[in-house]
């Protein structure tokens, strides 16, 4: 039991941090808002309810318990998707900035520092900052990135300073893995918006078949059939 709590609580710590919320709340925070909107609230209306003598059904409370423990996680799981978003929408531009300063002759922090200076805020800017504010303090680059990884939880993101952590520790060139990285996310993007523009066409087929193909064949075949019962 024991066990499971901790593994609750460090899942959960990990989508509070990706979700930007780690100034707001923490996991003891997210349970104490779950029992609050899960118990408390719907105990409070139902006997409200049932003071005034107009008792809410048990089926009807039971479903403000369900819904209102399930919120605290739909906000955090919202915040998180929106946060991630945003990333996903700074990141070609972030790595084309590193690449373009490192190509010039700065080195990784001076390349960051530059990204900072020259991006507009978001939190993929901040996360930037804060890393190079850890490595000032004497946390290694590696650890910083991974650091980064871990707080923004985001696939391109955990690639990208995996890809850096291992060229960093090779001495490999930051420029030629930052250009193949910025080809391969943009690929990705490509990709992923023809994924969405299929499924899209995909999803005005129903309107189309059920809703306008009837309204043009009527159109087209109504005056024939009119003119086929006028004629008898």
């Amino acid at each position: 039991m024991k066990l499971k709590i901790e593994d609750w609580r460090k899942k959960n710590k990990r989508r509070i941090v990706s979700a930007g919320l780690e100034d707001a709340m923490d996991t003891e925070d997210l349970l104490a808002f779950k029992i609050f909107m899960g118990f408390v609230v719907p105990f409070a209306i139902y006997m409200y309810f049932l003071v005034i003598r107009s008792p809410i059904p048990l089926w009807i409370a039971a479903g403000m318990v369900l819904v209102g423990f399930v919120y605290p996680s739909v906000m955090v799981s919202s915040a998180r998707a929106t946060r991630h978003e945003e990333i996903k929408l700074q990141l070609p531009f972030v790595i084309d900035l590193l690449t373009l300063s490192t190509e010039a002759g700065l080195d990784f922090i001076g390349a960051l520092q530059k990204v900072v200076e020259k991006t507009r805020p978001g939190p993929l800017v901040n996360e930037i900052e804060r890393m190079l504010q850890e490595i000032r303090l004497g946390t290694t680059r590696a650890d910083a990135m991974r650091s980064l990884a871990w707080r923004i939880d985001l696939q391109e993101i955990s690639s990208l300073m995996a890809v850096l952590v291992t060229a960093d520790q090779m001495g490999s060139s930051l420029g030629d893995v930052l250009r193949v990285q910025s080809d391969l996310i943009r690929t990705q993007r490509f990709t992923t918006a023809e994924k969405k523009g299929a499924a899209a066409t995909q999803k005005l087929l129903f309107p189309l078949i059920f809703f306008i193909m009837p309204a043009v064949f009527i159109m087209i075949f109504g005056p024939v059939v009119l003119g086929f019962f006028k004629v008898k």
